[in-house]
This record gives structure tokens, C-alpha cells and sequence, in this order.
């Protein structure tokens, strides 16, 4: 976990990699509800079907409404014709991602399938560093991998 409650967490899970995040969430609403400032809070959830998988859609939706959720970025692969997932909420407004993990020294946290996810999960990352800094693509990928050295970039994949 970052080193105090007011450096932003920035999540991203798909299907039931969402278990771990939810204790996230929940540690931060204890602390805010106890009268403790936390930092921003963002999590990207990505499933099949809205209906079907989007079991704890209700409660992802009070902690928004709360405050302790800043951003809250759903996608559901399978609800229409196109496929959308995690990694397109990261294409359409890479300024978040960036304010939050490099302006604000957020910590990245990823949990889900291990095979295509991780990949390009961290290509959206490294982009949208790139577009936001005008930086090159080698120097975005050199941050995030010096961000997984010094635990800033956590990947937890099956």
C-alpha cells in the first residue's frame, strides 16, 4: 500500500480480480468516515455484462456517491456490438490516469487474468504517460518499470 492514506490508488480489475479492491475501498471509507482525509481513489472495473456480472455494482455506487470512490470507470465488454474494456477508459482520458499516478505519485494496482490483461493494461499505462508528458515511448516504459521496482506498479495476474 502507498506510505500514507492520501497518496491516490489507482485500480484496475476485471472480474473477480475485484475481491482485493474491494478491501481497498472499504479500508479507505473506514478512514474517511472515521473524519481522516484520504487520498483520491480510482478504480477501472471491466466484465462481460453489466446484468450478469456486476455484482457489487450497488455498492461500487455508494462509495462514488460517498466521495471515497473519485472515479469510478466501468466497462463491460459484451453490452454492445464492440468489444470495450478497462484499457479504452485509459485511452479516452489519459490525463486522469496521469494526474493521478505520476502528478499526484499515485500507486497502480492491477488484478485479473494473466494473459492479454497485463500487456495491454500497462501499453494504455505507458501511452497515455506518453501523450500527457510528450515524452517517447522507451522513457514512459523505463518510468513504469522503475514505478514496479519501487512497488508503485503492482501487477497481480492468473
Amino acid at each position: 500500500m502507498p506510505p500514507t492514506d492520501r497518496h491516490p490508488i489507482i485500480m484496475a480489475a476485471m472480474g473477480t480480480g475485484l475481491a482485493p479492491f474491494r478491501a481497498f475501498i472499504q479500508h479507505r471509507a473506514y478512514l474517511k468516515r472515521s473524519g481522516k482525509e484520504i487520498g483520491p481513489v480510482v478504480l477501472y472495473f471491466g466484465c462481460r455484462y453489466s446484468k450478469k456480472d456486476y455484482l457489487y455494482g450497488d455498492e461500487l455506487a455508494a462509495f462514488s456517491a460517498e466521495g471515497v470512490l473519485t472515479d469510478l470507470k466501468v466497462a463491460f465488454s459484451r453490452d454492445q456490438k464492440e468489444k470495450f474494456y478497462v484499457q479504452h477508459h485509459i485511452d479516452r482520458d489519459p490525463e486522469l490516469l496521469y494526474k493521478r499516478l505520476i502528478t499526484q505519485q499515485g500507486f497502480f494496482y492491477l488484478c485479473g487474468s494473466a494473459k492479454q490483461v497485463p500487456i495491454d493494461i500497462r501499453a494504455a499505462v505507458v501511452k497515455a504517460i506518453v501523450e500527457i508528458s510528450n515524452t517517447t515511448e522507451e522513457m514512459a516504459s523505463d518510468l513504469v518499470n522503475q514505478m514496479q521496482i519501487k512497488g508503485q506498479y503492482n501487477v497481480e495476474a492468473w
